[in-house]
């Protein structure tokens, strides 16, 4: 929920390079249907190119490449959506919408 929170108060211009971010009823649909991970692939959107994987231990990781960011960024988790969110978190960063050095206090409250 928090995480809806914070894409719906982002700017349009940033929120223009994700899918349905913006779509409450939706994403709470996929979040109370135990689909976090189709929640997430739903942000991700035309724009983004991604790559996830889930080792048989347990650890998984996503790479996401966004149009107009730099390099594709991987993140690692101890889940997909963690995974996920880092990795989305960490491309958005790049791109030239958000400022070059994100708080890192946003980054607590978002992932914790």
């Amino acid at each position: 929920m928090r995480l809806f929170e914070l894409i719906s108060a982002s700017p349009e211009m940033l929120r223009d390079h994700l899918g349905t971010a913006t779509d409450r009823r939706a994403f709470l649909a996929h979040v109370g249907n135990d689909a976090t991970e189709c929640a997430l692939l739903d942000l991700c959107g035309d724009k983004t190119s991604f790559v996830l994987s889930k080792s048989a231990a347990g650890s998984s990781l996503a790479t996401i490449h966004m149009d107009g960011s730099g390099d594709e960024v991987t993140f690692f988790a101890n889940s997909i959506a963690l995974a996920m969110i880092g990795a989305l978190a960490a491309a958005l960063s790049q791109t030239k919408l958000v400022p070059k050095r994100p708080s890192r206090s946003v980054g607590r409250r978002f992932l914790h």
